[in-house]
């Protein structure tokens, strides 16, 4: 809601990149990651307040270059290399502590799956890798609150690896990412409680590939 410089918050419990995310309005997830070794940890923070992230538990694979979604309750860890490119969707409630459990698998593998997109009830899964040096256009959809594998939702209009995502309770966007340089500007979106394929929406004002998107209307308790 202000403008100003970022300040210190604290760790997380290990060093690690490559990692997927997920948060409800009070808590922030760390979930996998690369330390170089490839780890299925998840560590939490209160978003409230300042400190050191803690222990939360495992996922069900050890998986690099994950993806992340949130539904309010609910915390969605999305494919990624383990080091095989894998399909698994795992779940965790967001609000208490424990491992994952495997919530389903998407149509096909991918890693880098990054440009996800939800609201309360659904979230998009779209961008990523299905093998190294190679883009995904395939759009897919979970229903949240229940177990599932993933359905076809559509196509964007290129193949992205690595694109951003940020989304309302309405509409969902993807910018950027890319299979090689040069990398895309394109802006895709959907209609999330529809199905079929992304739309032009414009152009970012530079390329850019691992970016990440957010918003203020990600679908927890204060979301729009």
């Amino acid at each position: 809601a202000s403008r100003g410089d970022g300040i210190d918050f604290g760790n997380i419990t290990e060093s690690v990149g490559f990692m997927g995310g997920a948060s409800s309005s009070t808590r922030g997830l760390r979930m996998g990651g690369t330390t170089p070794s490839k780890v299925n940890t998840i560590d939490y923070v209160e978003i409230a307040t300042l400190g050191d992230a803690l222990d939360f538990g495992d996922l069900t694979e050890a998986p690099s270059a994950c993806g992340g979604l949130s539904s309010p309750t609910r915390g969605f860890r999305i494919g990624g290399s383990t080091p095989t490119f894998t399909s698994t969707i795992d779940v965790v409630t967001i609000a208490s502590k424990g491992n994952a459990v495997k919530f389903g698998d998407m149509s096909t593998k991918r890693d880098n799956a990054r440009g996800n997109v939800q609201s309360q009830t659904r979230g998009i899964i779209a961008s990523g890798r299905p093998s190294p040096g190679s883009g995904f256009s395939l759009v897919e959809f979970i229903t949240m609150a229940s177990e599932g594998n993933s359905t076809v939702f559509g196509d964007l209009t290129r193949a992205h690896s690595s694109a951003a995502g940020a989304s309302n309770q309405v509409r969902g966007i993807f910018y950027g990412g890319g299979n090689s340089t040069p990398y895309e500007n394109v802006i895709d979106f959907i209609t999330i409680a529809t199905t079929g394929n992304a739309q032009d929406f414009g152009d970012a004002t530079q390329t850019t590939n691992n970016a990440a998107g957010v918003s203020d209307s990600h679908g927890g308790l204060g979301g729009f």
